[in-house]
């Protein structure tokens, strides 16, 4: 059975988690973080390092004051000037927070709350949170979720700006999108293993 372990991509030489000076550097460390994520191995990368976790699935992201770096990917397409009341809900606990365009939520979520997460590439899934209202008040960098969990609302809120009113999500979803992703195969695993040792059929 395979167990994918979450991942930790910190900062070093003045850098930030989630972004680097160079796009094809960055291209790179998304690449080794996803080989990471499979092989559950420890990799080096210029500039960054990436460490396994064993025995959870989630950590908790210490609350620093991130450098607002816009993703490549929307480059051009937030405007910094502009920010949007988000209402975020983690653990019962719910806060309107104001949050610039060229903010992650994740960003904006951890000034108030430990939320778990962990590569902030839009790899691990470990941010994870769900749009419960006006879905088109956000814009997504990565979409690293199946078309069906995205379909449900889910997001990776390190890759999710707030570009409108309105805007609601839930924090704290990372086991309910593994589940979606892995564990109908974790089961059926399980399953196969069982009945290998069943000598009684």
């Amino acid at each position: 059975m395979l167990h994918i372990r979450p991942l930790i991509l910190a900062g070093v030489a003045g850098t930030t988690p989630h972004h680097t000076e160079n796009p094809h550097q960055e291209a790179v460390m998304r690449i080794f973080a996803l080989a990471a994520l499979v092989c559950g191995c420890s990799l080096s990368v210029s500039k960054a390092f990436i460490l396994p976790l064993s025995g959870t699935r989630g950590v908790h992201c210490r609350r620093t004051s991130a450098v607002k770096v816009v993703p490549l990917e929307l480059e051009g397409q937030l405007d910094p000037t502009k920010s949007w009341e988000v209402k975020m809900t983690y653990l019962g606990e719910t806060k309107v927070l104001t949050v610039c365009e060229d903010t992650p939520i994740l960003e904006a979520a951890l000034k108030e709350w430990d939320v778990p997460c962990s590569c902030r590439n839009g790899i691990c899934t470990t941010c994870a949170g769900r749009i419960i209202a006006m879905p088109g008040s956000k814009k997504e960098a990565i979409h690293g979720l199946s078309a069906e969990q995205s379909k449900n609302g889910f997001v990776l809120t390190c890759q999710t700006h707030p570009i409108g009113p309105g805007l609601e999500v839930e924090l704290g979803m990372y086991d309910t999108v593994y589940e979606s992703q892995y564990g109908q195969y974790e089961k059926k695993a399980t399953t196969e293993q069982k009945s290998k040792f069943n000598v009684f059929g």
